[in-house]
């Protein structure tokens, strides 16, 4: 006979059982430091596991430096298979492919050539402003392979995405195998999480989309916008100081690169990068690793470092050019993004061709005005051949020196002009007329950011900006605050290394604080409560 009593005492200590629920996870460099310390993290506060991607065996972050420990994750899943292109002979024979590919970007909603911009190995060729070096890999497939890899990724992580059905994917677009990650993540209403180093200070924030939009960044730029709004006096005299105009600092890995410049130009930085580049082209190949994805032909990499340090060492001696111009030249400023570079290739892909933003520029310009173009000082490659003869044939344009202050020349300026740039992002925070050719720019929301995305429009905002018919100054020195306050709002204080440069190298595993402010952030932006103590105790509790 049943014990009604001692029944109903076991049904008030159990609960009922819960559904698991899972985090995908991209093994990337720049998480080395945390990769262990976050699944364990969500795992014990928040009872989420972890579903680890890499590419192979080989690319797991060092147990001893990194402290990485392959029990902290329900599974590890291997694409190296997926993403070695099959010879051109095993491919599926005739139309075959293509309607499978076709298939595919019907079930993704995206384009795959979209997707495959975002690889720098098998999408290099679509990049109009570098010559970079050649991938081991990528330099010999052809496109046909490029589409079987990425039918193959699908089949997949897709059951994957069926068996576990994550929250969400943590990772970038940046990748063939990431990006169709997120991709068929997507189509299946699953959101990306994004760790994205913040263009301002020692912080980061957290995206859900491709283009790496803050979370909740127009919802808190409206609040702040109508807030200072109400607050503005009538005049708005006390807004129009020359210190409220002053440019937000550079961000924090572009000071480093900035400071390191001059050492990385030195016959001494020459001689311990070939040094180790070869070291390591050597360990490869000893280990049968050099063919792998993510390595560039070696004598690429020899050619390439030698064109940077030489352009580095030639930089150095450029003339000022902007110290010696008319102080009343009316002039707007382009300056340069860097090529190959995510903020390009995998967030404004529909913007993406400099020489021909600069075209539409210097052909709708008003009378006597110029266009300024400067180098980027963190460029990692030569401009392909013509680039700057091109630019420099025309008449209206002037090139700066590439380490000059491009602060200084963007306060000048008549307005700035950018793609998806830091300093077009500086600029509209302090209210200065921007422009860009970019429809999902951070900074669009501020009314005197304009967007141009063709020849007409170009001309229209240069016009706007001519005759004055932008908001008054003051309502765009506001909007530069609110936008300023909410960028504020969306991101956290970091202070581990490869969380800040993309790049782990020799850093230490991330304090555990840090880690676990990572992990309430992320879980907040999901709507992911916290377990209680008791829960907690049973998941650390061995099994």
């Amino acid at each position: 006979m049943t014990n009604v009593n001692e029944t109903t005492s076991d049904t008030e200590v159990m609960a009922p059982a819960q559904p698991d629920r899972y985090v995908f996870v991209w093994r990337t460099n720049s998480w080395a430091g945390f990769q262990t310390q976050l699944a364990r993290t969500l795992k014990e506060r928040f009872g989420i596991k972890s579903v680890l991607f890499r590419y192979n065996a080989t690319g797991g972050p060092s147990t001893k430096l990194f402290e990485f420990d392959p029990d902290d994750f329900t599974e590890i899943i291997d694409l190296d298979q997926e993403m070695t292109p099959r010879p051109v002979a095993e491919l599926p024979a005739g139309q075959e492919i293509y309607d499978r590919a076709i298939a595919l970007e019907r079930q993704l909603g995206r384009p795959l050539n979209d997707i495959l911009r975002t690889d720098r190995h098998f999408g290099i060729g679509f990049v109009s402003g570098a010559s970079f070096m050649r991938s081991k890999l990528g330099h010999n497939t052809n496109h046909a392979q490029c589409l079987d890899m990425m039918v193959r990724i699908n089949a997949r992580v897709q059951p994957l995405l069926e068996k576990y059905q994550p929250i969400t994917i943590l990772g970038s677009p940046g990748t063939l195998a990431q990006s169709m990650l997120i991709a068929s993540a997507e189509s299946m209403d699953i959101p990306m999480r994004r760790l994205v180093s913040a263009r301002q200070g020692k912080k980061c924030y957290w995206s859900e989309d491709w283009a790496s939009t803050p979370l909740g960044l127009h919802q808190a730029y409206e609040k702040h916008f109508n807030r200072l709004k109400a607050e503005l006096p009538v005049d708005g005299a006390d807004l129009d100081s020359e210190e409220n105009a002053a440019m937000p600092p550079k961000p924090y890995t572009a000071e480093l690169t900035l400071r390191a410049f001059r050492g990385r130009s030195t016959l001494k930085f020459l001689a311990k990068w070939f040094y180790q580049i070869s070291r390591t082209e050597f360990g490869k190949r000893v280990r049968g690793q050099s063919f792998r994805y993510g390595n560039y032909l070696f004598r690429d990499r020899l050619k390439h470092g030698l064109q940077r340090w030489m352009w580095r060492r030639q930089t150095l001696r450029e003339p000022r050019v902007f110290s010696e111009l008319p102080t009343d030249l009316p002039f707007v400023f382009y300056p340069l993004h860097i090529e190959p570079e995510s903020t390009l290739f995998t967030e404004a892909q529909s913007a993406d061709h400099q020489l021909a933003h600069i075209d539409m520029m210097v052909k709708t310009l008003p009378a006597g005005w110029h266009l300024i173009v400067k180098e980027h000082f963190a460029a990692t490659a030569n401009r392909p051949p013509g680039f700057w003869e091109r630019i420099n044939g025309y008449p209206n344009v002037i090139v700066a020196a590439t380490l000059e202050n491009a602060e200084a020349i963007a306060q000048r300026s008549k307005a700035v002009a950018t793609v998806n740039g830091t300093l077009g992002l500086q600029a509209a925070m302090v209210g200065h007329p921007t422009i860009t050719f970019f429809p999902e720019f951070q900074a669009l929301c501020a009314p005197h950011v304009q967007l141009a995305t063709s020849y007409r429009e170009t001309r229209e905002a240069f016009v706007r900006i001519r005759d004055n018919e932008l908001p008054a100054r003051s309502i765009g020195l506001i909007a530069g605050r609110a936008f300023a306050a909410a960028t504020e709002d969306a991101t956290f204080f970091v202070n581990d290394a490869g969380m800040l440069s993309g790049v782990a190298a020799n850093s230490p595993a991330a304090e555990k604080a840090e880690v676990e402010n990572l992990a309430q952030t992320l879980m907040d932006s999901l709507h992911v409560g916290v377990l209680s103590d008791q829960d907690q105790g049973a998941v650390r509790q061995p099994a």
